[in-house]
């Protein structure tokens, strides 16, 4: 550019450009026309810079990832033309994007972050000679989230020590959250003389934790003033702790011992999504909290039984990009229509993400009923994990799967789960119980159960249940449905229970049945007329 630049501006006649004056005329428009072109570029980095932290602030980390790219495609070509300040700040955006990357959610979910302390470097090079406060607080927190996740959990905190900057104490107050320990975030919060919208959604978030909720409401109550961004993401933060600690792990126990005045908690965090987040429940989100507040609204629609709610927001977050996991457990829930192509766009939107590979798989066997496909995900996923909670997680749904295979297939699922688990785990041994059992060999399909029997398994508890129904044996495969139900809080489950009870002429453990599955499926048609016709049978009209 510089060559490109003297080249415009040195006169014509080569006679004259050796002159002192002429070329102190020509340094003097070289620096001149060399700044207007770092200023433009400036401007165009300053542009990419806001359209990634405005994207970062919404949320939308797809979006961010994507906009990350493009910032650092651009700084490679145009890096050595842009000030200093310029491109620093963009490397240090770009380390704490890698970050989000390769962490997950909050911190400390994955360990590579080689490409986060690559970026760090090439900032802290470029901010070798020029660095502002802000700058070196920013370099500052990306150094600790790096720390941090890499496991070093008291180098990371020491490094921000008792820092108050908004934005290291928002991530110490992330860090504490991260490790659970809600009072001494909501302390850290509280002892601030004003709220931030760096950390105000946290804040709420530990305060519900602790029972602090006069200083929810307070954070709440600041954020309505503050930018729609800020507010939206305190409302959220309120809802989704809120919603967790009135429902706890939302349990069929929860769910069947709800009373009125639990129920109308949960009606009024409905309200306060509705009223805070209108527009993206009409139409669709334009960002990743709307996202959050439509995820919130379904589960909170699975609890109360709103199915025309959970549809509602269904239809909206299904415009999302990538789709959200709650789409796919709602739909495995049936609180939702299925979504047509949901297991392809989860592989296609989250190459390689773990939680996205399982849910394909299990809409697969559930939904389209392609448990072939769903082996071909599964097998070689059992294979390549060493997580033991993953391949539990994995072990669990070949099992399922395995229900739906032809017998090769099968088998040789059951070779992969014997080779990974062991041949006396429990997922081998059901696998082998339900090939037996299709064989109509219940005798040792039963033998099989019993030899690695957990009531506190709900797989366990279902196959328990169908062997003994195709055997028969009606008050055997009612307890089985019973406890399966009071595990998966499943209304199925205490029709099936209630099935099994008629058969074995039980009408007082039928009725009980019923009425279980009344209040997890108010709407249910058939349970109403079986619950009707068992109340006759008893003589109950009122």
């Amino acid at each position: 550019d510089v060559k490109a630049i003297k080249s415009a501006v040195v006169p014509r006649d080569s006679s004259q450009a050796s002159s002192p004056a002429v070329q102190r005329y020509v340094d003097t428009r070289v620096e001149t026309l060399s700044a207007e072109v770092r200023d433009l570029r400036d401007e165009q980095g300053q542009q990419k810079w806001d359209e990634l932290n405005t994207a970062l602030a919404e949320r939308s980390f797809q979006r961010t990832i994507s906009l990350a790219r493009d910032l650092e495609q651009w700084l490679d070509e145009q890096g050595d033309k842009v000030s200093v300040n310029t491109k620093g700040q963009a490397l240090l955006t770009l380390a704490d994007v890698a970050v989000i990357r390769h962490s997950g959610f909050p911190y400390g979910n994955r360990t590579d972050t080689s490409d986060a302390w690559r970026l760090l470097k090439k900032a802290e090079s470029a901010f070798a000679h020029s660095l502002t406060d802000e700058d070196a607080q920013r370099m500052l927190c990306v150094r600790a989230k790096l720390l941090y996740l890499d496991g070093k959990h008291e180098d990371a905190s020491a490094l921000l020590k008792d820092a108050s900057a908004p934005r290291i104490l928002a991530l110490r107050i992330a860090f504490l959250l991260d490790q659970e320990r809600w009072g001494d975030a909501s302390d850290l919060a509280e002892q601030q003389d004003l709220p931030d919208k760096k950390w105000a959604d946290d804040a709420i978030v530990a305060s519900i934790r602790t029972d602090h909720h006069g200083r929810a409401d307070r954070l709440l109550k600041w954020s309505t003033s503050q930018e729609p961004t800020v507010k939206k993401a305190c409302v959220v933060a309120f809802v989704r702790t809120s919603f967790s600690k009135i429902t706890g792990d939302g349990s069929s126990a929860f769910l069947m011992r709800m009373d009125a005045a639990t129920r109308q908690q949960l009606l009024n965090l409905q309200e306060m999504l509705g009223e805070a987040f209108a527009a993206p429940l009409r139409d669709a989100p334009k960002s990743g909290v709307e996202a959050e507040a439509l995820e919130l609204v379904i589960l909170i629609g699975h609890v109360l039984r709103d199915r025309d709610a959970c549809q509602n927001a269904a239809d909206r977050l299904a415009k999302w990009k990538p789709a959200y996991p709650e789409l796919g457990r709602a739909v495995l829930r049936v609180d939702v229509a299925p979504i047509d192509g949901l297991a392809d766009r989860y592989l296609e939107e989250n190459p390689g993400a773990f939680t996205f590979q399982l849910l394909a798989a299990m809409l697969l066997i559930e939904v389209e009923h392609d448990a072939s496909r769903a082996m071909s995900l599964l097998r070689p996923l059992l294979a390549q994990k060493e997580d033991d909670d993953q391949r539990e997680e994995i072990g669990k749904s070949v099992v399922i799967a395995g229900q739906y295979c032809d017998e090769p297939l099968a088998k040789e699922a059951l070779a992969d789960l014997e080779s990974a688990f062991g041949a006396d785990h429990r997922f081998p041994a059901m696998l082998r119980a339900m090939i037996l059992a299709k064989k109509s060999s219940f005798l040792d399909a039963e033998a099989e159960l019993a030899r690695v029997e957990d009531e506190k398994d709900y797989l366990w508890l279902q196959l328990s249940a169908g062997i003994a129904m195709q055997r028969e044996h009606w008050s055997a495969a009612a307890e089985a449905y019973g406890k399966f139900g009071e595990l998966v809080g499943r209304a199925h489950a205490f029709q099936n229970e209630a099935y099994a009870w008629h058969q074995a002429d039980d009408d007082g453990k039928e009725l009980a049945a019923l009425e279980k599955a009344i209040k997890l499926a108010p709407d249910s048609n058939s349970t109403v007329r079986n619950l009707a016709a068992a109340y006759h049978r008893v003589d109950r009209y009122g």
